[in-house]
């Protein structure tokens, strides 16, 4: 007869769940690093997309916006600069250049002080030179030319003038050709090599007219010789 001992029990004890029942009955924990519902990812995604949309809508808008420049508020009027310029007073490079920056000022004004940059040379000056060569006025242009004369060197003068000979106005374009008589072929260097020069020399040597080229456009050769006592 078998011996029980005090633990043992007549009792069957219960079968365990299975792993499935128990998987059913117990509650699901969200697992970082699932993926979202479908629903909530493509909301996420038209709003990542909406929102790329309108910030390159806005940045589109601010490239194209003009930029507006504030004026500069001078602490000094023209007749003021001009006679500071004139006189050489301390500060004159400075005025003289602020005034020939406004864009309200009249041709007159403009030449004026034009006459006053060749004494004040450096980069800004010639900025302000070009930006005289190119003006709307064919005198602001002349005086331009004039002021070239003085502030520049030889071979810097023959690259700013010689767009000038194919200017519209004719005078302007004599001018031009005046201011470069007397460099040498070297110095010219620039202004031989244009085409349009074929027509409007500037060698100071009356010749004939070029093969293509009619009477008025080769009067820039005979310049200098019509100059000549």
């Amino acid at each position: 007869m078998p011996v029980r001992l005090p633990f043992d029990s007549c009792h069957r004890l219960p079968e365990a769940a299975t792993r499935q029942a128990l998987e059913t009955d117990m509650p699901r924990l969200p697992f970082k690093g699932l993926s979202p519902q479908p629903t909530t990812r493509r909301r996420w995604q038209t709003g990542a997309a909406a929102a790329a949309l309108l910030t390159l809508a806005l940045a589109f808008w601010w490239w194209r916006m003009p930029v507006q420049t504030t004026p500069v508020k001078l602490s000094h009027t023209y007749a003021q600069a001009l006679e500071q310029a004139h006189d050489g007073k301390p500060g004159a490079a400075r005025v003289l250049y602020q005034q020939l920056a406004r864009t309200d000022l009249s041709d007159e004004q403009r030449i004026t002080l034009l006459a006053e940059l060749s004494d004040y040379p450096s980069p800004q000056a010639l900025k302000l030179l070009d930006a005289g060569l190119g003006n709307a006025s064919d005198q602001v242009r002349k005086a331009a030319i004039d002021a070239s004369v003085k502030l520049v060197s030889n071979s810097q003068r023959s690259l700013l003038l010689g767009p000038l000979l194919d200017d519209p106005e004719q005078s302007v374009r004599f001018h031009a050709t005046r201011a470069l008589l007397g460099l040498s072929p070297d110095e010219l260097g620039p202004v031989l090599r244009r085409p349009a020069t074929k027509c409007r020399g500037v060698s100071g040597v009356a010749q004939k007219p070029a093969a293509g080229c009619s009477e008025p456009a080769a009067t820039g050769q005979t310049v200098s010789a019509d100059r000549r006592p």
